[in-house]
């Protein structure tokens, strides 16, 4: 009876060692997608800085390119 009883005991532990273990593992993932998350939102964000900067100096160069032809036209 003692056998049956220390049987049970280590079959309910097994089971709360997996349950941890599954619960460490959810754990683990949603900090892992959240870290995926960070990295995603920073290279928008970087993106965004680049794009910024490549449409600025377009418009520079477009600005000027139309001043050369306002020049070009009043010679």
């Amino acid at each position: 009876n003692g056998e049956v009883t220390n049987k049970a005991r280590d079959k309910s532990q097994l089971v709360e060692l997996e349950n941890m273990n599954l619960k460490g593992d959810i754990t683990m993932k949603e900090y892992q997608h959240l870290i995926g998350k960070i990295i995603i939102a920073t290279a928008i964000i970087v993106t965004a800085i680049i794009i910024a900067g490549a449409i600025d100096r377009a418009g520079a160069n477009i600005q000027r390119g139309l001043g050369y032809l306002g020049d070009a036209l009043l010679r």
